[in-house]
Formats: structure tokens, C-alpha cells, sequence
């Protein structure tokens, strides 16, 4: 059996030991910006319930417009939060494949590059510095 993951005997599938991702925030990390969200929807709603006061309302059309790029600027907060709660990164714990360069068509004693292009723009080398 495979020690990096447990069968499943209802599905006859292989499920992961380790999580692929993990949060990137630690939990006492994630209660101060729960806590930051927070004071920001308050402030926010506070806000809010000034603005649209009928006495402030002289012009529908230019309180409208004005309300919208209000409005903008307070969804595009809520948008990076919503986003900033829910990052992941790799499992740190997951345990590298044995056969892992095998995979992707390349020899397990040679190191891959990303480029296979001349070294530069004019197509060959450039010269190396004496020192």
C-alpha cells in the first residue's frame, strides 16, 4: 500500500494521507483579520447609514453617481478579504515522488531548464567576463 494515501472502500479510490493544500494563515493570524473585517463592516455600515440620509440628497442623478464610486470602493475591500481568508498554499508535509521527473519525460540524473532557446537575443552566448 502506498503510504502517502488510504483507499477508500466505498469508492475503490485513493484518497490523499496529507491535505494537497494547507492554509497560509495560522489560526491566530486568521482571528485578527476576522477581527479587522469586522471593524471594517462596521465602519462600513456606520458609513452607510450616514450617507444616505435624505438631507444629503440634493441632486438624485449626481448622488446616484456619487454613490456608485462609493460603492466601488467599498465592494473592491470586500472582494480582497473574501480572497485573503481563504488562501492556500502547497502542503508543505505531502512527500516528494520518488519518480517524480520520470513523469514529465526527463532522465532522473539530468536537471530540466525552463529554456531551451538561444542563450540570448542574438543567438549565441554571451561572452564570459575575465576577472
Amino acid at each position: 500500500m502506498n503510504p502517502q494515501s488510504d483507499t477508500n472502500h466505498s469508492t475503490g479510490t485513493m484518497a490523499p494521507k496529507y491535505p494537497y493544500l494547507v492554509d497560509v494563515l495560522s489560526r491566530k493570524q486568521k482571528r485578527q483579520v476576522d477581527i479587522l473585517i469586522v471593524l471594517w463592516g462596521v465602519s462600513v455600515g456606520f458609513f452607510t447609514q450616514w450617507w444616505f440620509q435624505p438631507s444629503h440628497i440634493a441632486n438624485p442623478w449626481l448622488f446616484a453617481f456619487n454613490s456608485f464610486v462609493l460603492a466601488w470602493g467599498i465592494v473592491m475591500p470586500a472582494y480582497y478579504f473574501y480572497f485573503l481568508r481563504r488562501m492556500k498554499k502547497p502542503n508543505p508535509e505531502l512527500p516528494i515522488p520518488a519518480d517524480w521527473r520520470n513523469r514529465y519525460g526527463r532522465d532522473p540524473g539530468t536537471v530540466g531548464t525552463l529554456c531551451h532557446g538561444p542563450a540570448n537575443a542574438l543567438g549565441h552566448e554571451s561572452p564570459r567576463r575575465s576577472s
